[in-house]
């Protein structure tokens, strides 16, 4: 169970330095981070806390960081192709987007009255 543990530290510390290694290339203008790139990690962000809610229902929060993440990964996406739609509902859709996590978490327990 320990070494399952370390191993996983020294698996997010190794990928927590390559991340900091191309946004120190990108700073120095060596290496072009894009857009969709930015969108497909924030969606894969957004995936990942709202499967915690699909595994256990006790897990309602990570539906709050999961939707804002996949409403921010289509404004990035909607921004790369569609600039015009992305300026006028960019506040919209993220807005919109934290919005709809609250409501999912009060209508997938009605106890959750706080979230309205």
């Amino acid at each position: 169970m320990l070494s399952k543990w370390i191993e996983s530290r020294l698996l997010w510390g190794l990928l927590l330095i390559v991340a900091g290694g191309l946004f120190l290339l990108q700073n120095l203008g060596l290496f072009e981070i894009g857009g969709l790139v930015w969108a497909l990690l924030l969606g894969l962000g957004g995936v990942f806390f709202v499967s915690l809610f699909f595994q256990s229902r006790q897990q309602w929060w990570g539906l709050i960081p999961g939707i804002t993440l996949l409403a921010l990964s289509f404004l990035i996406f909607l921004e790369h192709y569609f600039p015009r739609a992305s300026g006028s509902w960019g506040g919209a859709i993220v807005l919109g987007g934290i919005g709809l996590s609250f409501l999912i978490v009060y209508l997938s327990n009605r106890e959750n009255w706080w979230a309205l």
